[in-house]
């Protein structure tokens, strides 16, 4: 069967083309990629492939269907009302431990992430987190994101407290996250200036997680069956993401 290439830059089978059209909660807002200052990705049609996989979840993302209305520019990390940032749940090839990083500004055990930087795709973006704030570089995307045209496992919207080191006031987070898999063996670098410590944690733990955000990524990851289930994933049979960029 032939193959096409979606918004992410990975390959998706024909057949799964119907999901670009509008989920039945609703049309998703036309983005005018023009009123932004740089290049971006489709939102919009990553939107629709995503609603179309998990139509409940409309109503989590009410803000960010706003600015796609207004033609906001949330990926101006400037812009205080809200913008994208991508992170990767990146876990090992018997899917029984899930790579974290300790966040020196939140203080808390969460998956690598940051903020979306062009050019590129929100999944090569979630990428160069990973490698910058790890040092794990041989990264592939989990077979349940490639079965699934390549959308992300969640998208979170949640609030910034204010940063008066970066002169950043409160503000939104709308986070693209990612499912991803690494082999557990390789050695991890953490990125100090941000991060505290790098670690393989288990899912038990993942599911132990003081954070309420973290609790609920991990009660979706379950949900959708992804834990404790060797051959789900799939390593790369080359490198994926490269020191010198992807």
């Amino acid at each position: 069967m032939a193959f096409v290439e979606n918004i992410l830059g990975l390959p998706i089978r024909k057949k799964q083309r119907p999901l670009l059209a509008a989920p039945p909660t609703g049309s998703i807002p036309q983005q005018d990629a023009t009123r932004h200052e740089h290049s971006v990705p489709r939102i919009d049609d990553l939107l629709r492939l995503y609603y179309a996989r998990f139509p409940a979840e409309t109503v989590r993302h009410a803000v960010l269907m706003g600015q796609l209305s207004e033609g906001d520019d949330f990926f101006a990390r400037t812009n205080m009302r809200g913008h994208i940032t991508t992170s990767a749940s990146v876990l090992n090839p018997s899917a029984t431990k899930i790579l974290l990083v300790h966040h020196r500004i939140f203080r808390k055990w969460l998956p690598p992430g940051g903020h979306y930087e062009s050019p590129g795709s929100l999944w090569e973006s979630a990428l160069r987190e990973v490698a910058e704030e790890t040092g794990v570089r041989d990264v592939a995307p989990h077979k349940w994101m490639t079965s699934n045209g390549a959308i992300p496992v969640d998208i979170d919207t949640h609030p910034i407290p204010p940063n008066q080191s970066k002169a950043e006031g409160a503000h939104l987070h709308h986070d693209f996250r990612f499912l991803a898999v690494a082999d557990d063996t390789l050695p991890v670098l953490p990125q100090l200036e941000e991060i505290h410590e790098v670690r393989w944690v288990s899912i038990a733990e993942m599911g132990a997680s003081p954070d309420e955000r973290v609790r609920a990524l991990h009660s979706k990851l379950r949900v959708l069956g992804v834990f404790g289930m060797p051959g789900m994933c799939a390593l790369p049979s080359a490198r994926v993401h490269r020191s010198e960029g992807v």
